[in-house]
């Protein structure tokens, strides 16, 4: 299947709360995927649209207004939020809370009507 084909398939994350928990083994509150964000993540991997070579693209990410970003860039973006909390940050929530990943997920059907 093609890029464009499977990013049709991609469904649109709406901006939502997401769960924090707090661990007292561990100092700063974490966030906690279940549900729709879950199986939006589930998806987006079975998808194969994690580009293992998502840096290429860093000097624009957060750079440009996601209206002027093309297909590759928004995927670079989109895993670029999910792979920094495998180092402790928080940037995948923060993107489902403020809307930032909604808009990524509008504008990437944009780019591949």
């Amino acid at each position: 299947m093609i890029t464009d084909e499977k990013c049709r398939q991609l469904p649109v994350l709406k901006k939502q709360a997401v769960t924090w928990v707090k661990n007292d083994s561990f100092p700063m509150s974490y966030p906690v995927y279940d549900g729709p964000i879950r199986q939006w993540l589930d998806k987006f991997k079975e998808l194969g649209l994690c580009d293992i070579d998502y840096t290429r693209y860093n000097d624009s990410n957060g750079r440009k207004d996601i209206e002027q970003l093309d297909r590759d860039r928004i995927l670079a973006y989109i895993v670029f939020l999910i792979r920094s909390e495998h180092f402790g940050g928080t940037r995948f929530a923060e993107a489902v809370e403020n809307g930032t990943l909604e808009a990524l997920c509008l504008r990437l059907h944009e780019t591949v009507k």
